[in-house]
């Protein structure tokens, strides 16, 4: 448990989040500071270290499979399904305070990132190719589309670029729903192109970054990488397991990728900057339609759904990986749910909403925050 370290400010006690000192002309950050007792060092203060804090206001809109993004002083929730279904989406600010805005359509399996100045809330059922760009002060604009469609599409940065990879894709409109290896990119400037498609498809594929590269891992084994000038990268080492509805995250020098729909596995692939694959630390149960989540050194795998005697169930466990690849195990969410929306505002890790991807089916509401 942190050690809370606070000063005065107005006649109030304010709690200090984050201390720094000077070496070599740059800011390193405390993470623990001690003091002598009878001869003894005790811990006085604690920073850096992932915990729970607690339980934020429940979201308002839908929360089956909502999407999380950060944009500016906010996390945005948008595109969770519900029934009915509901254009309403859920802000939070770095206090926790939380307000409403209306999304402009109704959508779900839609995907979101951020880039610059502005998130992007783009594809899924039944706007495929339509891409929305937030700003810092919440106003919302068109961008050019998709140059194919993506529902669950994977998203990654890299330099000064956003990739939306993969996912599944009705063209013909008969329900019968593809995996696809399309890519469409938007720069920090907001303009669109194309690049390189996977060398792979994949209906669920899932986005983490590690030095210069955009990593997309697949539905079985495969994975891809572009760098900074958008060069396209097929000869990795595959996926340890297969999988589907894995969660990503990155950590350090490090791209993760765990659980999976096939193997319902908790085995954990990392890849570091120059693209080399490991195995650390599995995860504490398996499960699939996880979430991952980075925040301040840690990546957080959240929720999901495990699996005995052929039945599935829902997960409320917390894994925590370090810069070093170290597996710490959180206090779990306040309720046991597949597929949260996460966002990071401020010093806070949201994870928000989550269920079955069926609509009125386990549509959970609560949003967990944890701290570092």
């Amino acid at each position: 448990m942190a050690k809370g370290l606070y000063v005065g400010v107005a006649g109030k006690a304010r709690k200090v989040k984050k201390i720094y000192v000077g070496i070599g002309g740059k800011a390193r950050r405390v993470k623990k500071g001690y003091v002598g007792v009878g001869g003894k060092a005790r811990l006085f203060w604690s920073g850096g270290e992932l915990d729970y804090y607690g339980t934020a206001t429940p979201l308002s809109g839908g929360g089956i499979l909502p999407i999380g993004v950060s944009i500016g002083s906010y996390a945005l929730f948008a595109c969770g399904r519900s029934n009915p279904f509901t254009t309403t989406s859920d802000l939070y600010n770095t206090s926790l305070v939380h307000s409403t805005i209306v999304f402009p359509d109704t959508r779900y399996s839609a995907s979101g990132g951020s880039i610059g100045n502005h998130a992007l809330v783009a594809g899924g059922f039944p706007h495929y190719k339509t891409v929305i760009a937030y700003n810092t002060s919440l106003v919302y604009s068109y961008l050019q589309e998709f140059s194919h469609e993506h529902s669950y599409a994977a998203v990654a940065n890299v330099g000064d670029f956003l990739i939306f990879a993969g996912g599944s894709e009705d063209e013909d409109r008969d329900s019968s729903y593809d995996p696809s290896n399309y890519v469409d990119i938007y720069n920090t400037s907001l303009v669109h192109s194309n690049s390189t498609n996977l060398h792979f498809v994949a209906s669920y594929p899932v986005g983490a970054s590690t030095g210069n590269y955009a990593m997309i891992a697949g539905d079985y084994k495969k994975v891809g990488a572009f760098n900074s000038s958008l060069v396209y990268t097929s000869y990795l080492t595959d996926l340890s397991t297969d999988g589907i509805r894995r969660g990503g995250a990155q950590v350090g020098g490090y791209a993760l990728f765990t659980g999976g729909y096939t193997a319902d596995t908790n085995v954990v692939n990392a890849y570091n900057k120059n693209l080399v694959h490991s195995n650390p630390m599995a995860l504490s149960t398996t499960r699939t339609i996880l979430k991952g989540l980075s925040i301040e050194g840690y990546a957080l795998f959240a929720g999901g759904q495990g699996l005995d005697n052929n039945e599935y169930f829902l997960r409320d466990t917390v894994d925590a990986y370090n810069v070093n690849l170290v597996r710490s195990i959180l206090p779990p969410l306040s309720e046991k749910k597949a597929g949260p929306g996460a966002a990071v505002v401020g010093d806070y890790a949201l994870i928000a909403g989550g269920g079955l991807n069926v609509a009125g089916s386990n549509d959970f509401k609560s949003v967990d925050v944890y701290t570092a």
